[in-house]
């Protein structure tokens, strides 16, 4: 992926839901090890960020319009937490193979 656009990818398999709400919600576990980019999206706006197992999110951290999709790079083993903007959502994290 270096020095490309990152590009919507197969699915891998893996998938994650959590609800966001006023009050920071991550995924249960790290993405796999083999895993380079996520697709990411939410029913309704959240703000998320990835980090390791205690990570949290603010309303500061990358913001997601509702119902829209965002292909983005991850490290392997990486959580992915979000936070509501203004109301509760479905967030949804599925890995790309890479």
């Amino acid at each position: 992926m270096r020095g490309h656009a990152l590009l919507p990818r197969p699915l891998a398999g893996a998938h994650q839901t959590f609800t966001t709400g006023v009050s920071s919600a991550r995924t249960t576990s790290g993405v796999g090890d083999q895993t380079r980019a996520v697709l990411l999206t939410c029913d309704e706006a959240c703000h998320y960020v990835f980090g390791d197992s205690a990570v949290d999110a603010t309303t500061s951290d990358t913001f997601l319009p509702a119902n829209s999709e965002h292909y983005v790079r991850i490290a392997p083993g990486q959580y992915v937490a979000a936070i509501q903007s203004s109301a509760a959502g479905a967030f949804h994290v599925s890995e790309l193979d890479g």
